[in-house]
């Protein structure tokens, strides 16, 4: 999987690391809560640059600052 140490920077670090795609550091990552009472939602990590991401499915939202708009327009 491309994006798995991506992943891994987001668990340990809580930053998204470089694309696997383009190799930008360009990239960013957030959540979106589906049901507040469980806080469990899905996210995605992207680059910004190429708009290349991977999206995060049944996660628990446990951190507010990293609950965010994700764009619209990414290439999964």
């Amino acid at each position: 999987m491309k994006w798995l140490k991506n992943l891994e920077n987001i668990a340990k670090n809580h930053k998204s690391g470089l694309c696997p795609i383009c190799g930008s550091k360009e990239t960013d990552f957030g959540y979106s809560i589906i049901d507040p009472k469980s806080r469990m939602g899905y996210g995605a990590v992207w680059c910004n640059s190429c708009r290349h991401a991977f999206h995060i499915s049944r996660v628990e939202v446990k951190d507010e600052k990293h609950i965010k708009e994700i764009p619209h327009n990414l290439i999964y």
